[in-house]
């Protein structure tokens, strides 16, 4: 008892040493809070080897798993899922206010996917395809990272790993069958008519029975592990009709609530196969070979921000004659045929690390990714209505990374190295028009990096170099840019006061070269002007904080975390959508919308966390509370006769979506019972208002959001193991049935209300 009352002393000296930060963050007097801290050994493990970023297991994917394939991203700390329900069912994450055009690259299995997609005057959306029921482990790295994943991710870091063996089979088994399934209600399969003109008077309903469960999901799985060979076989179906908003609070969003309280949101639908194979092969105890494929076929809607409209029923056009009808208190808006994706991904993997070696941890990676899309995301096409947007285009991927570590017995050294190159190529597919409208280009890029870590007892130190450059070859105008190479520099110092509690300091400076859809031209709205050639951000960042966990220290089997930091962002040459003046290839009556480097885009703030479990009951809190972000570019200003600098954006540029509120909390809380066998608990998602800038997207026909007001949304969640073969899940997604927009939205379009969720695990 005597040494749990030291320990709880200890931990609350550590905790104290958070209130500086916190003060910086709510603008508190911090000044004479100095408290002398004095810590001594604290009977635990290691914890040095632990990943400092956020990690989901397979048990967190579930238990807000959600509809959309990125709700699993909402309410982790620094990350905003941004335009999340107008992605076509794709994952696009933003971290600490940067994202998009490979800032925060998304990494499965080792292999890159992401596609640039155009979305017309709303610029362009980094997407990634995955149903995240295949999915195993997450790892999210915010900041700058080293490594051979990291070239242009100057926000950030997300690493997933799909299903494995240990997923799906039964302890003590070599083979097993896992069945996973799901069905959730508050959404309506839409029926599209096949006529274009049809399909812009979809009528709405405006609501649904809560006991109506219309659609869900279901996963098989299968496994098989020796010790020579390892396989996982799976595959997903899902399918979801549009959903319906909520009600409680649609006053707040005046004019831009297109869609009334407990309406049908049109064109959010969503469907799709997805499929994985992967073989494993040991060689030898420090030789293994891993084969996979991976295969995701979706067909989903989505809208064009020119096209979020109702139709006035009321104005005296007899629509009768124009082969329409809407009913009284039916209204109509756009609802498209769906776009579809087809993405088929190949990895082969050799690993040699050899026990007797020091020096020798090889990594050999060799991927190609191939993505067909046929979406209503383009401009001046076929058609009328809404298939004028629907274009075909092709964006494929491949590459090759090698790696290696080495220590040394003499100094607690280690270097990691190695080289990377990839490969992207979008090009029009289908219809001669196209040609004209899809990008067409090449982009290449070559890595090279090198990592030195000196570990001592006391700090651990660590030195990140990388040198990379990046040619682009526009097929369409017959250019080529070949920039020069750019080298990277990231330093880590770890100061450890205890075994479980580190002082940290994080600096770097970081380049994202211009991606393949920045750097060519085609119909689409915003386009490369050579005129203005783009530069390569340089990302200047740091950050400094604290991170703790203890162990058993107010009763066994107990387990607390937490960390704060302030971190600061500064991106010289930010690039985005701009419209800059005319150049002499313009003619009279067309503007210069192109993408342009802007001065610089500052974005600072504390993030703190702490989390407490004990087994019977656990508590997890975040927040992040950002200062006043700034954006500037001199240029910019000259044309609208505005400020230098300012904190929510220009009015063409898409800064202003990726901003996140000031202030964003997150808090979860559950307790276990029945011996365990049950878990049920809540989740509180809050964020602070924003606003975006005056006369936003004004001229492009979109109604973009001018402002989103602060939220709170509760969810519920509950596991059941009933036994090591079957597990039930049960959740309520925004308990309160709120009217909300996400943070990141560019036009009105509200998230799902009340919707309940239920599904079972079962493992054979």
């Amino acid at each position: 008892m005597k040494k749990a009352a030291i320990n709880r002393e200890r931990l609350i000296g550590c905790m104290l040493m958070v209130l500086p930060l916190y003060g910086y963050a709510t603008g508190a007097d911090s000044d004479n809070n100095e408290t002398e801290v004095t810590l001594g050994d604290i009977d635990v493990t290691n914890k040095r080897d632990k990943f400092d970023g956020e990690v989901l297991d397979r048990q967190k994917i579930t238990r807000f798993r959600g509809t959309a394939n990125g709700d699993v991203f909402s309410g982790i700390k620094g990350v905003q899922v941004n335009n999340l329900r107008n992605e076509a069912g794709a994952i696009d994450i933003g971290i600490r206010g940067l994202q998009g055009e490979g800032r925060v690259p998304i990494i499965i299995d080792g292999t890159l996917q992401s596609s640039h997609t155009f979305r017309g005057y709303s610029g362009e959306s980094d997407r990634t395809y995955i149903d995240m029921d295949l999915i195993s482990t997450v790892k999210i790295d915010t900041g700058a990272s080293a490594g051979k994943y990291s070239t242009g991710a100057i926000g950030g870091l997300v690493q997933m790993n799909t299903l494995v063996p240990d997923d799906i089979l039964l302890p003590g088994e070599n083979v097993g069958l896992m069945f996973k399934g799901s069905v959730y209600n508050n959404n309506r399969k839409p029926h599209t008519s096949d006529n274009e003109e049809e399909q812009e008077h979809y009528l709405m309903s405006n609501g649904i029975k809560p006991s109506h469960f219309n659609n869900g999901a279901a996963t098989t799985a299968l496994a098989y592990k020796n010790d020579v060979v390892d396989v996982v076989l799976a595959y997903s179906k899902r399918a979801t009709g549009n959903y319906f908003a909520g009600t409680k609070g649609i006053e707040r969003y005046g004019k831009d609530a297109i869609v009334s309280a407990g309406q049908e949101v049109v064109n959010t639908s969503y469907q799709s196969d997805s499929g994985l194979a992967k073989l494993g092969l040991n060689w030898s105890d420090s030789q293994r070979l891993e084969f996979n494929f991976r295969r995701h076929a979706q067909k989903a809607g989505e809208v064009m921000g020119a096209y979020w409209y109702k139709h006035q029923h009321d104005t005296g056009i007899s629509t009768v004659d124009y082969g329409w009808y809407a009913p009284d208190g039916i209204d109509s808006m756009p609802q498209w045929s769906l776009g579809s994706a087809i993405v088929n991904t190949y990895r082969a993997k050799y690993t040699y690390a050899p026990e007797d070696s020091r020096l020798l941890d090889l990594n050999f990676e060799l991927w190609k990714t191939t993505a067909r899309f046929d979406q209503h995301n383009s401009s001046w096409g076929l058609g009328s209505y809404g298939d004028q947007y629907k274009h075909s285009y092709k964006d494929d991927r491949q590459g090759i990374n090698i790696s290696n570590r080495s220590r040394f017995s003499a100094l607690p050294l280690s270097f990691d190295y190695g080289l990377a190159l990839d490969e992207q190529r979008m090009q029009p597919e289908g219809r001669k028009t196209n040609a004209i409208i899809s990008r067409d280009g090449r982009r290449t890029e070559q890595s090279g990096y090198l990592n030195a870590t000196l570990d001592y007892p006391i700090v651990t130190l660590s030195l990140d170099s990388k040198v990379h450059k990046s040619a682009v070859t526009d097929y369409q105008e017959q250019d080529h840019i070949n920039p020069r190479a750019k080298t990277d520099l990231l330093s880590q110092l770890k100061f450890h006061l205890t075994d479980n509690v580190d002082l940290f300091a994080k600096a770097s400076s970081t380049y994202r070269s211009p991606s393949l859809f920045e750097s060519t031209r085609s119909a689409q709205t915003y386009n490369y002007d050579r005129h203005n050639p783009l530069r390569p951000e340089n990302a200047r960042s740091w950050e400094t904080g604290i991170r703790g966990e203890f162990d058993n220290v107010f009763t066994h089997d107990e387990k607390i975390d937490f960390s704060a930091s302030y971190f600061n962002n500064n991106v010289k040459d930010f690039i985005s959508a701009a419209q800059l003046p005319k150049n002499p290839s313009n003619l009279w009556w067309q503007y210069n919308f192109s993408f342009s480097n802007y001065d610089r885009f500052t974005q600072k703030g504390v993030e703190l966390a702490m989390s407490y479990d004990n087994r019977i009951f656990f508590v997890e809190t975040s927040a992040t509370f950002y200062r006043k972000p700034e954006i500037c570019s001199r240029t910019i200003a000259e044309l609208n006769g505005g400020p230098d600098c300012t904190d929510v954006g220009y009015p063409l540029s898409m800064i202003s979506a990726r901003i996140p509120p000031k202030r964003n909390v997150n808090l979860i809380l559950g307790t276990r019972v029945l011996n365990e066998a049950l878990t049920f608990g809540s989740r509180l998602k809050y964020h602070s208002g924003k606003k975006n800038p005056k006369n936003w997207m004004q001229g492009t026909a979109a109604r973009a959001v001018k402002e989103v007001p602060s939220e709170k949304i509760v969810d519920l969640f509950a596991i059941y193991r009933v036994n090591p073969q079957l597990q039930l899940t049960f959740n309520i997604d925004n308990l309160t049935n709120r009217y909300a927009f996400d943070p990141g939205t560019v036009i009105g379009m509200p998230m799902p209300g009340r919707t309940l969720r239920t599904g079972l695990e079962i493992h054979f």
